[in-house]
């Protein structure tokens, strides 16, 4: 078992010409340096010390052996930020939970100030987020968000010791399948030179999980990263080789990623005046194996990401339900009840088919928007099987898409201003079906639905 000290974080500001900035979390070590106005990633380490303590022996990244080495990248009205940034201000601020640091740059490129965040919690996993504050009396547009990015890492000396082509030097893993129910297909690939995307949620289905864990097969350091975002975004990784003169048929790689926010230009148009804050991103680092790097991510989330306040840590609910899958009926619904009890479980939930009349589960899309229990199959509405759960020591939960309508609905029928245009037209034949939340009449509807679900 690893065991992990998460108390143990800090922030090391080098002040200077170019000023280095130094994140320590557990034994994870991640530094930036700002250099003739742009922010560069100079790489990380996973045995607890900052880079460059060998003063003969760097270890900070060379930048220039990167494409692109900015540890963020933007465009503002059509134009590349990343550089001709001013440094403005460098601050932390500790508590016994963590410590948060705030890097602010003024663009002279374009009317904006940027706040890069940097959260350490004392896990292999720290949370990076960017502001996005609009300076100017106009509005500005943002036609490209890549909230972390930049060198990962070089290795100099390691394949050339062990005698490896570059296509073995590295393998990338992510959730395979995007479809439903089929979520969960993590498998590891070779991550051969060049440079590879893996989208989620735009470009692609919207059930994969924005998660990649690159493993380096050669020194055994995996690096692990989420996105914090449930519409389009995307990780690019560039995995470059280039031959070393000094050596024959030696092939030297740096590796280097993106984790981009996606979507139809522009991604977003901010007003005069208005702050933005991008999603999080959360990286880590570990020597170990895939399940080292699972449980510091876990850990990480459980600390820094699931914590509401009023949350009861030691809570853990299993659950258990049933669906469209089996007659939803009142009396087989208690059958269900029971034996989940009986089994442990301590969350009854009745997913999709609620609404539907009885034969008709199967067809429960048909019938979003209704967003009342059918008569006809419970006589005596849900309170009758949200009482029994309760008699059997059971929490009750009920399963609700309000953002579909089908079209068995009132509102599907009757207000078809208040569904999403398929303005980009193509085989979106689902878009036809969302209510569209840029609208207010809509999303009050929505709000208030839910409010009503709930309190009865």
């Amino acid at each position: 078992m690893r065991q992990t000290n998460y108390d143990y974080f800090d922030v090391y500001y080098q002040a200077g010409e170019s000023p280095v900035f130094c994140y320590r979390s557990g034994m994870l070590v991640y530094e930036e340096k700002f250099m003739d106005g742009t922010l560069l990633a100079q790489g990380y380490n996973t045995a607890g010390y900052p880079l460059n303590v060998l003063t003969n022996c760097a270890t900070r990244l060379n930048h220039q052996r990167f494409r692109e080495p900015c540890a963020f990248n933007l465009e503002i009205n059509g134009r590349c930020i990343d550089y001709d940034l001013e440094f403005v201000d460098f601050t932390t601020e500790k508590t016994d939970q963590n410590v948060h640091a705030v890097l602010t740059l003024n663009s002279r490129i374009a009317p904006v100030r940027l706040q890069v965040h940097t959260i350490l919690d004392g896990t292999q996993m720290f949370t990076r987020y960017i502001t996005v504050e609009n300076l100017s009396d106009e509005a500005v547009t943002v036609s490209r968000m890549a909230v972390m990015a930049g060198g990962i890492e070089i290795m100099d000396m390691a394949p050339r010791t062990y005698n490896m082509k570059p296509e073995t030097y590295y393998s990338i893993g992510y959730f395979d399948n995007d479809q439903w129910g089929r979520e969960g297909e993590f498998n590891w690939h070779t991550l051969e030179p060049g440079v590879m995307d893996i989208d989620f949620r735009f470009n692609r289905n919207r059930y994969r999980h924005p998660f990649m864990v690159i493993r380096n097969n050669i020194d055994g350091t995996i690096y692990f990263s989420q996105i914090a975002w449930s519409a389009g975004c995307r990780y690019t990784v560039d995995h470059q080789v280039v031959k070393e003169s000094h050596w024959k048929d030696f092939m030297v790689p740096a590796l280097s990623f993106k984790a981009e926010i996606t979507g139809h230009n522009p991604i977003l148009v901010l007003q005069a005046g208005e702050v933005f804050t991008t999603p999080e991103v959360h990286m880590g680092a570990i020597k170990g194996d895939l399940d080292d790097a699972i449980n510091e991510m876990h850990a990480h989330v459980r600390k820094s990401v699931l914590n509401l306040p009023e949350a009861d840590p030691s809570a853990c609910l299993v659950g258990c339900g049933m669906g469209a899958e089996h007659d939803m009926s009142v009396e087989c619904s208690k059958s269900y009840i029971d034996q989940f009890a009986e089994m442990g479980g301590e969350i009854f939930i009745i997913d999709a088919g609620w609404q539907n009349p009885p034969h008709e589960e199967m067809k429960w899309y048909d019938y979003n928007g209704i967003n009342r229990p059918n008569e006809e199959r419970y006589p005596n509405g849900m309170a009758e099987l949200r009482d029994y759960c309760h008699a059997k020591g059971l929490k009750f939960a009920l399963w609700v898409e309000i953002e579909r309508l089908g079209i068995k609905s009132d509102i599907f029928q009757k207000k078809p201003e208040w569904r999403v245009p398929n303005v980009y037209g193509g085989p979106w034949r689902d878009v036809q079906f969302l209510l569209d939340f840029t609208n207010p009449e809509a999303a009050q509807w929505a709000e208030d639905e839910l409010a009503r679900i709930i309190t009865e």
